[in-house]
């Protein structure tokens, strides 16, 4: 099995610890629960227009998606090209997180109005070029 199969075979949904009482609900991501990586960058996808994709890119580290707020569809495939269908991911608001292994295509469709979208990265940013 390539990297890229290999990765496709790993990503998975994971559940997200809550802990809720009559204050409201309060949500942890630490290293090894349920995180299999150290997260080292954190960003948010948010105000996403009606019809409007995002990602549509190869990741380039582990990272773990989170819905905060709303719900969108995430779709994985070993490449852009790649003519096998994609897994998708329906990921709904406080629901389990996406785990996606370094080298995955992704793109982020469906967005419900208002959603928040965390993601948490094993690497920091390097802009390309």
């Amino acid at each position: 099995m390539d990297a890229a199969a290999k990765g496709l075979a790993e990503a998975r949904l994971i559940e997200v610890p809550r802990f809720a009482d009559a204050r409201g609900c309060l949500v942890a991501f630490e290293h090894g629960h349920p995180l299999p990586f150290t997260p080292r960058r954190t960003f948010m996808i948010s105000e996403v227009p009606e019809g409007a994709q995002r990602a549509r890119h190869t990741v380039s580290c582990s990272q773990f998606l989170w819905m905060a707020a709303g719900s969108c569809t995430a779709s994985i495939r070993q490449a852009a090209e790649d003519a096998g269908g994609p897994r998708e991911f329906r990921l709904e608001q406080s629901g389990p997180g996406l785990y996606l292994p370094a080298g995955l295509w992704l793109a982020l469709t469906a967005f419900a109005p208002g959603s928040m979208l965390i993601c948490l990265a094993e690497s920091e940013y390097v802009p390309r070029g």
